[in-house]
C-alpha cells in the first residue's frame, strides 16, 4: 500500500505539543487509515506522520487538515519526489527575523 506523509508545521501562536500530535493521529485514525511512524522534525515546530493509505486517501486527508487550527498542514505522497534539495524564498522575515533593507538602513544612520 502507497505511503502518505501528514507533515504539520506549528505557527507562532501555538508550538506542537504531543496533545496535538495526539490529535493529529486520532484524525488519521479517525478515517480509517492506518499510522506508520511519526517524526518529530523539529521538537515542538514539526512533525511528520507517515499513513498507509492509497492514492484516493490524498483528498480525504486533505480534506481532513484542511482546518487544523493554527498549523500548517502538507499531505502529500511519499516518493522520491517529497525530499527537497534547495529552498529558494525571500530572506526577510521567512528565513531571519527583521528586514534587511530596514537593517541596513539603521547601519548607515538612515532609517
Amino acid at each position: 500500500m502507497a505511503e502518505t506523509v501528514v507533515t504539520i508545521v506549528a505557527g507562532q501562536i501555538a508550538g506542537l505539543d504531543s496533545v496535538t500530535q495526539q490529535k493529529a493521529l486520532q484524525v488519521v485514525k479517525g478515517l480509517g487509515m492506518e499510522v506508520g511512524d511519526l517524526d518529530v522534525l523539529a521538537p515542538g515546530q514539526a512533525a511528520d506522520i507517515v499513513v498507509r493509505a492509497g492514492e484516493e486517501g490524498l483528498p480525504a486527508l486533505r480534506k481532513a487538515f484542511a482546518d487544523f487550527g493554527s498549523f500548517d498542514v502538507f499531505v502529500q505522497a511519499k516518493d522520491a519526489q517529497r525530499k527537497k534539495r534547495l529552498l529558494i524564498a525571500d530572506m526577510d522575515a521567512t528565513m531571519i527575523e527583521g528586514e534587511t533593507l530596514d537593517e541596513l538602513a539603521a547601519h548607515f544612520g538612515l532609517k
